[in-house]
């Protein structure tokens, strides 16, 4: 008896250490998805889904930061692995379950929650204004950690099915997603050029030279402001014709660049790279200066250059830019930060709020003769190495500067500065703006002590203006010109032209181009354009307004639209059937959108909505239009086929329309619904704080035919 309870004993023993094997073996098993979907979500998808976004504006290739990511990735993933292993059953399923919650907590947040957050490019955030977004996302992730963990406390069986098939899911969309961005860029692995500064002061010594300083949001109020509080101005500026009437490109640097790069104007659906290669392959600028006895050397933001250009301006290199490990890890670092700011909920943000601009200081540390934005070292080194006059041919040089650009961290002697809270964004800016003419002077002070000064030509311009972004500032000093500082009213275009007048420069016109024969009554209505990109800064143009100025191109009153041009030849829509919701969006699955941006508001004067009917309609229609906002009562017109369906003013600040279609304004089984809003008043603020864009009129939010 005792041999067979010995026996069985063993035996037992024998059984629950099998079993406990096989539970410790299917706990192993259990977590190694939810803890490689949320390492992989955290180190891999997070911050090379950033990169891709954003690679056109990241002067470091993907191979920089690779390395240190699938490190993290695979470290991360093994401590988890272990953790969510080693731990007591009950424990070790908590781990798992909130592994679970934070890889598609994050994967959300990044994709679907951070609409509302600005640009991060210096300007601060309004945490202040946010708390209902923060309480309403912090309730979002309670639940999706909450929830989880209920389901695990009374139908485990099923929490644990969910989080393997969520997990495979996650990390298979997030797999597929990089990819397809991926493939699509093609180029992204390493950045295949940059702007050699080894002659970035480099002019022709008895030859004309031609230098443009590009001062970023250095709107022309600012100079008029500084010559009226500092009239030594003029002395020291003598030589240069100020044109405070001038009328800028555009909004935003990439689309205005263009033009005053080739002259040709931003198209209509291109991204940032697309854009400005397809404006560099279309101009015979660069050919005409070779032609006229020039080089070419630009000091810009290096992703506004392509290997593309490699043959039309002179001091872009081929070479790839090689991170060493302080800027690799200093780029990777910011990259991290950039994608924890996107991944975490609202409340967890601020710790990783960063400037963009980060990412370009990380260059100071590349032993490479790379140009990169940051006034105060331009400045050093001008002082520093002054102009050599040891070209051989004529040169056209030009220098972009972060200029009157947030960060606001500059005074007036170039020294940085933390202004007191209370202090506006336009004092701020006046105060970068005169660092800006500090620069300037310098520029001209060395150009006198080298002996160059007599035969080069000064332009100082902006790419755009802050507050007017279409009225940027723009000075002229011709070679050789001793005149007084004078100041013109004559009515410049920035548009039409800045490139014939470098060209006449080119071809030795000098003070008898075409710029100074505009005469100070001349009426000219002069053009800027209006961009809209399908998503965030530098995707796809799908709108642009071309804007007429009539008058002062610092009273924003005397800005009109045109005409309206809408990109739809890749736009597709599903059939549509009456009675189904069409969102007014330019997402819009079931009808082709138009005119608006990705809030749903207006953007310009005009807007469009078609629908190809999966059953044409054999009788009259019926519209209800539902609007969430109107900034002002206005007019609306809609017209299809020619039939005007709706011509009233709007007071309404949200509510319905209803409007009949009559059958024959159907054709084809096609209805194109034709909005325009002539009374639109209010104005978008077009800074750095707002969306582009010029007038807003109705923010809308679907519409139902029947």
């Amino acid at each position: 008896m005792k041999n067979n309870r010995s026996s069985g004993q063993a035996l037992s023993a024998e059984k629950a250490l099998s079993a406990e094997k096989a539970l410790s073996a299917e706990k192993t098993r259990r977590a190694i998805l939810p803890a490689g979907c949320f390492a992989f979500t955290f180190w891999i998808y997070g911050p090379l889904d950033s990169y891709l976004r954003g690679a056109d504006d990241f002067w470091f290739g993907l191979i920089t930061v690779l390395p240190l990511f699938i490190a993290g990735f695979l470290l991360t993933g093994l401590l988890c692995w272990l953790l969510a292993a080693r731990l007591p059953e009950k424990a070790g399923g908590v781990v798992v379950s909130l592994f679970f919650s934070l890889a598609l907590g994050m994967y959300a947040q990044s994709v679907f929650l951070n609409n509302g957050y600005p640009l991060m490019d210096g300007n601060d955030i309004p945490w202040g204004d946010m708390l209902g977004k923060g309480f309403v996302n912090t309730l979002i992730w309670l639940a999706l950690i909450g929830l989880p963990l209920l389901l695990r406390r009374f139908r485990r069986e099923v929490h644990r099915s969910l989080v393997t098939v969520v997990c495979a899911a996650l990390i298979l969309i997030q797999a597929v997603n990089l990819g397809f961005s991926f493939a699509a860029g093609g180029y992204y692995w390493s950045n295949g050029n940059y702007l050699n500064t080894d002659r970035q002061f480099l002019l022709a010594a008895g030859k004309h030279n031609i230098i443009t300083v590009v001062s970023d949001t250095f709107e022309a109020s600012f100079m008029t402001r500084a010559l009226e509080e500092l009239p030594e101005l003029r002395e020291e500026l003598a030589g240069f014709t100020y044109f405070p009437d001038t009328a800028g490109v555009s909004t935003e640097t990439y689309l205005s660049m263009a033009t005053l790069f080739t002259g040709n104007i931003f198209p209509l659906g291109r991204d940032y790279r697309q854009g400005l290669d397809e404006c560099f392959a279309d101009t015979a600028f660069y050919d005409d200066l070779h032609r006229s006895g020039y080089e070419v050397q630009y000091f810009t933001d290096g992703s506004l250059m392509s290997t593309k250009y490699a043959g039309q301006i002179d001091n872009l290199t081929s070479d790839s830019v090689t991170a060493n490990f302080q800027a690799a890890a200093a780029v990777s670092r910011s990259l991290m930060s950039f994608s924890l700011f996107r991944a975490l909920p609202h409340f967890l943000k601020p710790p990783f709020v960063i400037d963009t601009a980060d990412f370009g200081r990380a260059q100071k540390s590349v032993r490479l003769p790379v140009y990169y934005l940051d006034d105060l070292r331009f400045y050093d080194q001008l002082r520093q190495r002054g102009f050599d006059t040891a070209a051989g041919k004529s040169q056209y040089i030009l220098y972009f500067l972060i200029g009157a650009h947030v960060p606001l961290n500059l005074d007036r002697e170039l020294r940085p500065v933390s202004h007191p809270a209370r202090t506006s964004a336009v004092d701020k800016r006046y105060e970068q703006c005169l660092g800006q003419l500090k620069i300037l002077k310098e520029i001209i002070s060395q150009l006198k002590g080298s002996g160059l000064y007599d035969n080069t030509t000064l332009i100082f311009t902006a790419d755009h203006g802050s507050e007017n972004r279409y009225n940027p500032v723009f000075m002229v000093r011709p070679a050789g010109k001793d005149n007084p500082f004078t100041v013109s009213g004559a009515p410049i275009s920035m548009v039409e032209d800045y490139i014939p007048f470098i060209e006449d420069l080119a071809a030795g016109k000098g003070a008898a181009s075409r710029l100074f024969a505009i005469s100070e009554d001349a009426p000219r209505e002069r053009y800027a354009y209006s961009f809209t990109p399908k998503d965030t800064y530098g995707t796809a143009i799908v709108s642009r307004a071309k804007l007429a100025i009539h008058g002062h191109a610092s009273d924003m009153r005397n800005i009109s639209v045109m005409e309206d041009e809408f990109y739809r030849s890749d736009v597709k829509a599903k059939p549509y059937t009456c009675g189904r919701e069409i969102p007014f969006s330019l997402s819009a699955s079931n009808a082709v959108v138009s005119g608006v941006d990705r809030n749903r508001r207006a953007i310009s004067r005009t807007a469009s909505v078609e629908v190809l009917f999966a059953d044409p309609p054999a009788g009259n229609l019926s519209v209800t239009l539902r609007i969430e906002k109107v900034f002002s009562p206005q007019r609306m017109i809609v017209r299809a086929g020619g039939f005007e369906l709706y011509n009233q003013r709007v007071a309404l600040y949200t509510g319905e329309i209803d409007f009949p279609v009559p059958a024959a304004a159907v054709s084809g089984g096609r209805l194109t619904l034709e909005f325009e809003f002539p009374d639109t008043a209010q104005k978008v603020e077009t800074n750095e704080y707002t969306p582009q864009g010029v007038y807003a009129s109705f923010v809308f939010d679907s519409l139902t035919i029947q």
